[in-house]
C-alpha cells in the first residue's frame, strides 16, 4: 500500500492529538510529556518482586491515553509515541544479565487483540537497553478480563494462571514488563512461577502504575 495506503487510511480514519485534538497526530508537539523521572516501588506488598519500575502514575497524561488505545483499541501506531517517551526516561536499573519477560497473554486472547502490548513495550525496552527478550512464561488458562473485576477477585483469577516453559533457559535476574501496574495480582503470579524455575532476582517494569486499570 505505501504512502497511497497512508493517505487512504489517514483520510477514513483521521488521528487526532490524543490531549488537544489538533489533527494528524497521535500526540503534538506541544503536548508531548516533558523529562519524566522513573520510579521504583518498593514494599513488602510486591510479593516475589524486588522492586517494580514505572514510568508514571496513570491518570490524566500522554502516556496513559496512549495506553489506552494501544491496550483498547489495538492501534500499534501509537507504539512509535511511546517508544520516543521510553528513550527520553531514563531508568536506573543494573540491566547486567538481566533479560525482559513480557507477561503473556493467553494464545485465543491473542489472537482475538492480534499482538501482545507487553510484548511491544518489552521490544522497546529492549531495543534501548539491550536486553534481550525471553518468551519462557506460557498463560495456560484463559482468565476474564481483570478491568472488570475487583481486587480480590483479581487475585482469584490470576491464581496458578502462568508456567515456566519446559526446556525455556532459567536466568539469573527477569524483569517482568506490562502496560500498568495495579494491585499487581498479575505480575505476582508471574514472579512466582519465575521463582519457582529457579530465577534468583525479579522485578517488574511498567509503563504506569494505577489503581483504575490492572496490569
Amino acid at each position: 500500500m505505501g504512502r497511497r495506503g497512508d493517505w487512504v487510511k489517514d483520510l477514513f480514519f483521521p488521528k487526532f492529538c490524543i490531549l488537544c485534538k489538533q489533527e494528524g497526530v497521535w500526540l503534538c508537539k506541544n503536548c508531548k510529556p516533558g523529562e519524566m523521572i522513573a520510579q521504583h516501588i518498593s514494599s513488602a506488598e510486591l510479593a516475589g518482586l524486588n522492586s517494580v519500575i514505572s514510568l508514571c502514575e496513570y491518570g490524566d497524561n500522554a502516556l496513559s491515553e496512549l495506553i489506552k488505545i494501544l491496550k483498547y483499541n489495538c492501534v500499534e501506531e501509537v507504539l512509535e509515541e511511546i517508544k520516543e517517551i521510553i528513550f527520553s526516561t531514563p531508568i536506573c536499573y543494573d540491566w547486567r544479565d538481566a533479560v525482559l519477560v513480557p507477561v503473556p497473554l493467553h494464545v485465543r486472547r491473542q489472537r482475538e487483540r492480534g499482538f501482545n502490548q507487553a510484548e511491544k513495550i518489552a521490544e522497546l525496552f529492549s531495543d534501548k537497553y539491550k536486553v534481550p527478550v525471553h518468551h519462557s512464561l506460557h498463560r495456560r488458562v484463559y482468565t476474564a478480563q481483570q478491568v472488570t473485576l475487583s481486587g480480590m477477585q483479581r487475585r482469584d483469577n490470576m491464581q496458578g494462571a502462568f508456567l515456566f516453559k519446559t526446556g525455556a533457559v532459567v536466568p539469573r535476574k527477569a524483569v517482568i514488563v506490562d502496560d500498568i501496574f495495579t494491585t499487581g495480582s498479575t505480575m505476582k503470579e508471574c514472579a512466582a512461577a519465575l521463582r519457582m524455575a529457579g530465577v534468583e532476582q525479579v522485578a517488574g517494569l511498567v509503563l504506569a502504575t494505577g489503581r483504575s486499570m490492572e496490569a
